[in-house]
């Protein structure tokens, strides 16, 4: 699950991290295609490893019931939201 969740929150700070002052996403979120693809293939790798018996075996991880999918998931939404938060307080127009 500490995998799943380093990994996956990772590859989605890439696109909160678009500017370190604005909290707002600036223009489309899925305006660059080469994020947008590169994230589905990474995304596809993570799953692969997590699922794929032969990959698992290799990163010695077990697969992840969906209890437990949902939690990670939880737990990256978490760090992204914080993130937001920071920005908005650290950069605040006073």
């Amino acid at each position: 699950m500490c995998f799943f969740t380093l990994v996956a929150s990772e590859l989605l700070i890439s696109y909160v991290s678009k500017t370190e002052t604005y909290t707002k996403l600036r223009g489309s979120l899925f305006a660059n295609k080469f994020l947008n693809i590169s994230m589905l293939l990474s995304m596809g790798i993570l799953f692969a490893t997590v699922y794929v018996p032969f990959l698992a075996e290799l990163f010695t991880v077990v697969a992840l019931n969906p209890m437990q999918l949902a939690i990670c998931s939880g737990l990256v939404l978490v760090c992204l939201t914080w993130i937001e938060f920071s920005k908005k307080i650290l950069y605040r127009k006073v």
